[in-house]
């Protein structure tokens, strides 16, 4: 019985020291191994109730953790900015290559607020490229970690069609997008939609002033 109450001291110290919120359950398991040993018996019921309780505060935590998340998403990607002449399209088609269905879904949503058309999104790299190689992207907006890998292939495409494009990721542009582009606009994330559709409906509508 000894070698089992040492066990469960270790695994509650063990907690304890790997995850902060759990240290009440490495003190708690600690004091339940003392007590019992101490009696000469194994309180399981007692053991019972102590991780039961601990259960219950840690799903709580889950919980409140999911929900803070949720809500600083919320903040981070609130639509609020209100678009001017110089920053909406004239109905061209903006390919979206992003694999979070939120974000995609966020960033469709302030195109056609920008008077654009979306198209997507592309999860992947060999989805965003059958977009393009079937034509009618105009523009596109571009996260750079994608299901199947990073987007280079996909920027140094839009790069080789002479397409604009703008970058919203929590990656930096790697060096090739770099070294062909060094002017493309990149924003990293958390960043309101909004703030590079506008940057790319001002790039689509200067190259637009020049072909005119």
């Amino acid at each position: 019985m000894s070698v089992i109450l040492v066990c469960v001291a270790w695994a509650g110290l063990l907690c304890g020291w790997l995850m902060l919120h759990w240290l009440l359950l490495g003190a708690l398991s600690l004091g339940v191994a003392i007590v019992s040993f101490s009696a000469s018996r194994w309180d399981l019921l007692l053991i019972l109730n102590v991780f039961g309780i601990l259960a219950f505060f840690q799903i709580s935590f889950l919980i409140g953790a999911a929900a803070r998340s949720w809500w600083d998403e919320r903040v981070a990607y609130g639509s609020t900015t209100t678009y001017s002449d110089q920053t909406i399209f004239d109905g061209e088609s903006v390919l979206i290559v992003e694999d979070d269905p939120l974000t995609a879904a966020l960033i469709a949503g302030e195109v056609e607020a920008a008077s654009g058309r979306p198209i997507g999104p592309a999860a992947s790299i060999s989805e965003a490229l059958r977009q393009i190689d079937e034509g009618g992207v105009e523009a596109a907006i571009l996260d750079l970690k994608l299901l199947d890998g990073p987007a280079t292939p996909v920027a140094l495409e839009l790069l080789n069609r002479g397409l604009p494009f703008v970058i919203v990721s929590a990656l930096s542009a790697p060096r090739e997008i770099r070294q062909r582009d060094p002017g493309i606009p990149v924003f990293q994330k958390p960043v309101k939609p909004a703030v590079p559709v506008q940057s790319l409906a001002r790039e689509v509508r200067l190259i637009a002033g020049r072909r005119g």
